[in-house]
């Protein structure tokens, strides 16, 4: 698998957590300790997430690592 693909799957799943909580991008960022435009990326799998973002969205959307993981062929 491509990075692209990966950063792209993974950057939908932190949207998908975003929307269920209810949140603007901006307060998903101000929550999350990263800057907007880094979430817009993230989500756009246009940036590679670091394990100490990785860290911070598991914490704040409740979900483990591997959920931004599954569904990957």
């Amino acid at each position: 698998m491509r990075n692209s693909s990966l950063y792209r799957h993974v950057g939908e799943k932190i949207h998908q957590k975003r929307e269920e909580y209810g949140l603007t991008l901006s307060q998903a960022a101000k929550i999350l300790d990263i800057e907007e435009k880094d979430l817009l990326a993230y989500e756009a799998g246009n940036k590679e997430i670091y394990p100490q973002d990785f860290e911070k969205f598991r914490r704040v959307f409740k979900a483990d690592i591997d959920y931004y993981f599954q569904g990957l062929e």
